[in-house]
């Protein structure tokens, strides 16, 4: 991994971290699509690969036009924009402890008025 590369990924940490704790949504290029999300749990796989795993919003895919669950390889993410628009929480079948996530560097809280 180049010097560029562990630099941009660790601009990438703290935009998404800062965006899962404040619940706002997140903007980015992946593949070249635009992608908007609800950001849920961001950490590392067991290869050392930083994931961001979060609810893609209805409209920004061809092949789920409804939105839903989907994992993001960081390193394959560009133009990350931290939107001024926010969530409410936690989307039904949130799994803080998702088995893809070797390490978890930070998650969407849970409240207990949420489960």
């Amino acid at each position: 991994m180049s010097e560029g590369t562990t630099t941009r990924l660790g601009e990438h940490r703290a935009t998404i971290c800062e965006a899962i704790r404040g619940r706002r949504l997140l903007m980015f290029a992946y593949k070249d699509l635009v992608r908007v999300v609800e950001p849920h749990v961001y950490g590392l796989t067991s290869e050392g690969n930083e994931l961001l795993n979060g609810w893609m919003r209805p409209g920004y895919s061809r092949t789920s036009p409804e939105g839903g669950w989907r994992n993001w390889r960081v390193d394959e993410i560009s133009h990350l924009t931290l939107l001024p628009d926010g969530f409410d929480g936690p989307r039904p079948d949130y799994n803080p402890h998702d088995a893809r996530m070797h390490e978890v560097v930070c998650s969407l809280a849970v409240l207990r008025t949420e489960r």
